[in-house]
């Protein structure tokens, strides 16, 4: 199983053009759309899920964070999915500082959901409050480390050395930053998760569409 991290732009033809595209080399099983990444308002995730869902024929699921939200909103917002035909949802508590819901109160509301879907950390914890699954931190090194029983492990490709400085919260390995060759090192690293259930998260599947087709292949 494959699932694929997709941020939403404001043009819906073009995204499902490039999904559907990219879906000719990569055959993810779901999506998970974000909900306001890198503190930047965009398209509500659980509208666009449901778009893309009934136009790709592809599960989707919103993810809801709870920065900023009351518990108010977080049900009105599960509300909504549930009657858009959702089936799941992703949750996360959201980066910064500042009032919000924490992730495991909306995990809370959120029984019912055939899946709920939420960051890997404090997993246990979670798994009680009622996550069916996890995702965890991108790995970059190999051999890949085996995972906690229902977490998956992420995938987040790197194509040129000047995006390493933008990434200052992700952990990226200095032998990976320091590659002669960042083609190469992502093309051994997809071979090994492509060998189980894994995430794939595009850093703007839009502008990589074309080094991702050279990755799979």
């Amino acid at each position: 199983m494959i699932g694929v991290e997709f941020v939403a732009s404001e043009d819906f033809l073009r995204d499902v053009a490039i999904l559907k595209e990219f879906r000719k080399y990569v055959n993810f099983d779901f999506l998970i759309i974000p909900d306001n990444p890198f503190f930047l308002s965009s398209p509500s995730s659980l509208l666009c899920a449901k778009m893309l869902q009934d136009s790709l024929g592809v599960v989707a699921y919103p993810c809801i964070s709870g920065r900023g939200k009351s518990i108010e909103n977080v049900i009105s917002w599960l509300k909504g999915a549930k009657y858009g035909g959702i089936e799941g949802i992703a949750c996360v508590s959201g980066d910064g500082e500042g009032w919000g819901c924490s992730v495991e109160e909306i995990l809370t509301c959120a029984k019912g959901f055939k899946e709920v879907i939420t960051t890997s950390n404090f997993w246990e914890k979670k798994k009680e409050c009622g996550a069916t699954r996890g995702i965890s931190q991108p790995n970059f090194t190999l051999p890949l480390l085996a995972e906690k029983e229902g977490v998956m492990p992420s995938f987040m490709p790197i194509f040129s050395s000047q995006t390493f400085s933008k990434l200052q919260n992700i952990p990226i390995p200095h032998e990976y930053q320091r590659s002669q060759n960042l083609m190469q090192s992502n093309k051994l690293l997809w071979r090994e998760f492509i060998k189980d259930d894994f995430y794939l998260i595009p850093l703007n599947l839009n502008k990589q569409l074309k080094y991702f087709k050279e990755l799979v292949l």
